[in-house]
């Protein structure tokens, strides 16, 4: 997988898991509105692609975002504040560096398991 189409995942409300794994989705493989209609997701795994950013307007329900193996090199302001339930984070083996991280950090008292290993901190 490399692209996916818009409205894709809009009558799916009822998903808790999507995973996109190990596929070659770059950035550009997501619009505005890719996960919309995800009311119930909880577990979002896009670990081993291409990305360089994280993707755009997550569903507020996720718990468990994967995003480990990838080019991730920055994290916007205040990002987490949109997935407020966030718990199981992976970012480990990207090229994140200390001035891609938000100066709020990861202001989400709900996470309880962070991975950030194999990224380029200091």
């Amino acid at each position: 997988v490399s692209t996916i189409p818009q409205g894709t995942f809009s009558n799916l409300e009822n998903l808790t898991l999507l995973d996109l794994q190990h596929n070659k989705l770059l950035d550009n493989a997501f619009q505005r509105d890719t996960f919309k209609g995800l009311k119930n997701l909880m577990q979002l795994n896009m670990a081993k692609n291409s990305l360089r950013n994280m993707p755009p307007r997550l569903p507020a329900n996720t718990m468990q975002l994967f995003l480990d193996n990838n080019s991730i090199e920055g994290i916007p302001e205040n990002y987490f504040n949109v997935i407020p339930k966030v718990a199981f984070l992976r970012l480990n083996h990207n090229k994140l560096s200390d001035a891609g991280l938000p100066s709020s950090g990861f202001n989400v008292s709900s996470i309880l398991d962070l991975q950030l290993s194999h990224n380029q901190l200091t």
